[in-house]
């Protein structure tokens, strides 16, 4: 049987694999990289974003043949000053006999990047777990072009679930989005290239960094695939290996989590925090690395034999003694996501009396939203309270209304301890933290018994 390769670099078609499961999931990404004035049509550059849905989508805009956004230098006019023409680098290319704007994927005919290739490759690796994505950015690639990409996301009204960066100089910017809209979860991109104790890594927080309950800052850049359908060889020179930050996995671990049986667990783990489409880790973090990393709130990507790599850990950058419970990355987006679904309720009793009725019926609204909460097992157990005893003549004098709920959250493991006991007594323990991951044993005996001991021991997980 002969064999067949296929290389979409040199192809005049690009196809995808579809993403695990689809997802309502939304995340934002803005493109320094004039991603939208590559790919977008002329009523998304307008507005400035568009909104991909799945690989097929991102892919197929590199097979367009309509007008884009991107202008090519064209020279100098008698008066100095530059002129562009409304064209891909490749659309004219003699070896381009397709028409298509983009014939040779995100490289050149020559080999040269267009500039595109690292945010093409930052959506195309979160789309693969299903995930729909609103990318924001400049309209045209024109030296004078503002990109308005932040205020974009900051403004518009759809869901936005997580924004992400694969950078960690946008880690400030995407932080400050996150906090200024109050319903999504920055996810920041740390880069580690060497062992911690010898350099500092990129994306590290610093004390001017808003670390909160809405920051999730992860460490790791993964080798992979690019548009090729095949591994040859694993050779750092090969042109088909791209590198890039896992804050757009981890996003996609997130978006992965919705769509599957249990909505609001943790994406961290084995199971839900497997990374897709790794040949390898660029670096991997030792137990040194990890327990560094620790003490900045940033969570590992580990390599384990059988399962290959994954998120270890779900720490946001809360802060707040007092409010421990959002220390997890699970309870934060259950949190906003709880939010979200109350607020549209809130919003249909503004303007109405304060009285009995009204109060009843927004706490039975309220009521059945939190029980199915509790049913999909996003809380433990709930209670609202909304009536005369924190709704006194004072507060309604006051135009207002009170309605306080109370939410029980279950947490994620993060230690696991296994005792072993011996038939002579002597117990063995071995641990493992989510802090290194490394694990550790420990052994007691007893002096009541005299019986021969057999043999123990435990397990590294």
């Amino acid at each position: 049987m002969t064999d067949i390769t296929i290389d979409l670099n040199k192809s005049q078609g690009f196809v995808t694999s579809p993403p695990e499961r689809n997802s309502d999931f939304m995340a934002a990404f803005i493109s320094y990289g004039n991603l939208l004035a590559a790919l977008g049509n002329e009523n998304e550059r307008n507005q400035e974003y568009m909104i991909i849905e799945n690989p097929t989508d991102l892919l197929s805009r590199l097979s367009s043949t309509g007008t884009t956004g991107w202008y090519i230098f064209n020279g100098l006019d008698p008066d100095g000053t530059s002129t562009y023409i409304n064209e891909t680098p490749d659309k004219s290319n003699r070896n381009n006999r397709t028409g298509l704007n983009w014939p040779n994927g995100v490289i050149n005919f020559d080999q040269t990047d267009p500039g595109i290739s690292e945010d093409f490759y930052a959506v195309l690796n979160y789309l693969r777990y299903g995930g729909k994505c609103f990318v924001a950015g400049a309209p045209d690639n024109l030296p004078d072009t503002i990109n308005n990409g932040v205020q974009t996301i900051e403004n518009t009204p759809k869901v936005i679930n997580c924004i992400y960066t694969t950078s960690p100089s946008y880690n400030n910017t995407i932080t400050s989005i996150a906090q200024n809209r109050g319903d999504c979860i920055a996810i920041c991109q740390v880069n580690v290239k060497a062992p911690i104790s010898s350099t500092r890594p990129d994306g590290i927080p610093t004390v001017d960094t808003n670390q909160n309950k809405l920051t999730f800052h992860v460490a790791g850049q993964k080798v992979h695939l690019g548009t090729s359908s095949n591994l040859v060889s694993e050779n750092d020179t090969k042109a088909n290996l791209i590198t890039t930050g896992v804050a757009a996995d981890v996003a996609g671990c997130m978006a992965r989590v919705t769509s599957g049986s249990r909505p609001y667990t943790s994406p961290a783990g084995t199971g839900a925090g497997a990374l897709l489409d790794v040949i390898r880790m660029e670096y991997d973090l030792t137990a040194t690395d990890r327990e560094a990393l620790a003490t900045d709130y940033i969570n590992p990507i580990r390599t384990f034999e059988g399962y290959g790599s994954v998120l270890f850990g779900d720490r946001t950058g809360n802060q707040d003694v007092n409010q421990k419970i959002f220390n997890y990355v699970n309870v934060s987006s259950t949190y906003l996501q709880i939010s979200r679904s109350i607020s549209n309720i809130i919003r249909d009793y503004m303007f109405r009396i304060n009285d009995a009725t009204n109060r009843s019926g927004l706490t039975s609204a309220i009521d059945s939203i939190l029980r199915r909460m509790v049913a999909a097992g996003a809380l433990t157990g709930f209670s609202v309270i909304c009536d005369a005893s924190n709704n006194p003549e004072n507060i309604i004098a006051e135009n207002r209304l009170i309605c306080d709920a109370t939410l029980q959250f279950p947490l994620s493991i993060q230690d696991v301890s296994l005792r072993f006991q011996t038939s002579s007594g002597i117990q063995t323990t071995q641990g493992l933290s989510t802090t290194s991951g490394s694990s550790s044993s420990t052994s007691t005996s007893s002096p009541t018994t005299n019986r021969s001991s057999s043999s123990s021991g435990g397990s590294s997980y």
